[in-house]
């Protein structure tokens, strides 16, 4: 990925070829010895000093080609570059390291390679050494972690959607159970209503009342008759019988909205149960493959840790 440089700079991959060109790790080899050892080592140190002196040459350009408003973007161009210079920097390090143990008379320590290829993402600032199926395994990578993130929004999102569509699924669930339970309530032949319950009452004592005063009379004291007290009972338990028609009237028209809200209810939730089993069937899928996708990016992430 060596896009994105200006004109003017060498691009990093040049400047890992001319460090290559040194061959530095050859220093390390075991067959080498005292006189050639030190030989190359020095020799060595010479080339590493004037190739890292030129590449900080280069970042200084780099960092005074932008301003404070474009601090990023420098920093995005610049990250491949730091790693070289590190890396020139354990190259320095283990060199004299090397001269210290051979002059000691110590063993020889563990080669290592050099990786031949620079590659890495501009936007995240991320830089890697290694060897061309290294930077193929790096492109991979990079694409599996793009659909990671991208798979990752969607399956919030579906999974947002679900939990939403499967709680109003309960919600509904519970308010229903509540207006059923309501309904069988005030629509049980028990449960007629108090204020209906004591009008029936005085309605049927005033007809009987009303009766016996008509039919058989009653020790009435006074100036009203029996005939009087029983047209008055009558009077009060037509009366009577109006207003529990009335209130039997409100009681049903009540019962029948339950029933209404009911009905409608029950619609509602058959809609919500349908549009819960919809967000389930796209979930589950998704799921699946955001978890194979996060496999697969664990796996190539590790690999360059």
């Amino acid at each position: 990925m060596q896009t994105g440089f200006h004109h003017e700079d060498v691009p990093p991959q040049l400047w890992l070829d001319e460090l290559h060109e040194f061959n530095i790790p050859h220093v390390w080899d075991v067959q080498l010895n005292k006189t050639q050892r030190e030989n190359l080592s020095k020799r060595a140190l010479d080339q590493l000093k004037n190739w890292r002196s030129s590449l900080r040459d280069q970042m200084k350009k780099i960092e005074g080609r932008y301003d404070s408003s474009n601090q990023e973007r420098m920093a995005q161009i610049i990250a491949p570059y730091k790693l070289l210079d590190q890396l020139g920097h354990d190259l320095n390090a283990n060199l004299r390291d090397l001269q210290s143990r051979v002059s000691s008379g110590r063993a020889v320590p563990q080669g290592f390679e050099i990786g031949e290829r620079i590659f890495g993402d501009f936007k995240s600032k991320r830089w890697h050494l290694g060897s061309r199926e290294d930077e193929r395994l790096w492109e991979d990578f990079l694409a599996t972690e793009s659909r990671y993130w991208s798979m990752g929004k969607e399956y919030k999102r579906q999974a947002t959607g679900l939990k939403n569509a499967s709680q109003r699924v309960q919600e509904q669930q519970a308010d229903l159970e509540k207006l059923v339970a309501d309904y069988k309530k005030r629509s049980g032949f028990m449960q007629l209503g108090l204020r209906l319950f004591i009008v029936l009452l005085v309605v049927i004592f005033c007809l009987a009342l009303g009766i016996s005063a008509f039919t058989v009379g009653l020790p009435i004291e006074g100036r009203i008759t029996n005939t009087m007290f029983a047209g008055i009972m009558l009077g009060l338990s037509v009366v009577g019988a109006i207003v529990a028609i009335v209130l039997a009237r409100r009681r049903r028209a009540s019962v029948a909205v339950l029933k209404e809200d009911i009905i409608a209810m029950r619609a509602t939730l058959k809609e919500l149960k349908q549009e819960a089993r919809r967000q389930k069937q796209l979930f589950f899928p998704t799921q699946e493959t955001f978890k194979q996708v996060q496999a697969d990016y664990k796996v190539l992430k590790a690999a360059f840790e």
